[in-house]
């Protein structure tokens, strides 16, 4: 699964069941155009793994929700991911684990605090 469709689906998956937002929220997070986001939910829709829905308390309303086959190969995904993120720390000792760690998440909240 490319990396921008994981994406999208990560997005979605993370809000916890039933892994649902508006195309308007996804294409913020993802910062993508309406039209981009429009054609990336095609090509999921058309695989199977989102669907859109009408909200129903306002019909004007589309929600994207994941679907049951789409959180399975989400799952899957992830579990590969931390196979090969697993592989990629094994030469370390558990103290260089820990120091990378503590480096990376140092990074992180200089960029996010930005």
């Amino acid at each position: 699964m490319p990396g921008k469709l994981f994406e999208t689906m990560h997005r979605l998956a993370s809000r916890g069941r039933p892994w649902r937002a508006t195309p308007s929220e996804l294409a913020a997070e993802l910062l993508l155009s309406p039209a981009g986001m429009t054609g990336r939910l095609a090509t999921l829709e058309e695989a199977g793994l989102v669907r859109r829905l009408r909200a129903a308390g306002d019909r004007r309303r589309v929600d994207v929700e994941l679907t049951e086959e789409g959180h399975a190969r989400w799952t899957a995904a992830m579990r590969l991911r931390g196979e090969a993120e697993t592989a990629m720390l094994e030469p370390f000792e558990p103290a260089e684990r820990a120091a990378l760690s503590a480096l990376l998440k140092r990074m992180l909240l200089h960029i996010e605090t930005r």
